[in-house]
């Protein structure tokens, strides 16, 4: 049975009787419960007619392979330039070795990331991570000296 004919007749079984105050009392809810179920359908079906075909967002097929190798990270930390570290990340490349040597590196490999889903005491995995101590300190700076 269709969901709006159902509450017509809900209405009409509601308005054409005679009942007393329970069943009153539980036909009010009744229709109310299906007036809930009747909006919250039609709510989920515009959101499915009316989502954004592009979406803003990266899948798996935009990013790379294997983000450890041919980045434009590793190539910006391969080439070692001042500017290109000053636009980045608003310091130049001895201030990052500086900061690097100075405990970030040694921190990175030897503390856990912490995390919800894991212990608190397990023991770090550097090799499972995604950036080394470098990539890590670059984006933390980058994300520092960005604008947006």
């Amino acid at each position: 049975m269709d969901d709006n004919l159902l509450l017509s007749n809900l209405l009409l079984a509601h308005h054409f009787s005679v009942l007393d105050e329970e069943d009153e009392r539980r036909d009010h809810l009744c229709i109310l419960v299906a007036v809930m179920i009747i909006g919250s359908i039609e709510d989920h079906e515009w959101t499915v007619r009316n989502r954004r075909r592009h979406r803003q967002h990266l899948s798996q097929a935009n990013l790379l392979p294997n983000p450890r190798v041919g980045t434009p990270w590793r190539r910006l930390y391969e080439n070692g330039e001042d500017r290109a570290f000053i636009t980045t990340m608003g310091i130049d490349t001895s201030t990052f070795r500086m900061i690097l040597e100075a405990g970030f590196e040694a921190m990175w490999y030897t503390l856990p990331i912490t995390r919800p889903d894991t212990r608190s005491a397990g023991q770090p995995r550097p090799r499972g991570r995604s950036l080394d101590a470098a990539g890590g300190l670059g984006l933390v700076l980058h994300w520092l000296s960005s604008t947006m």
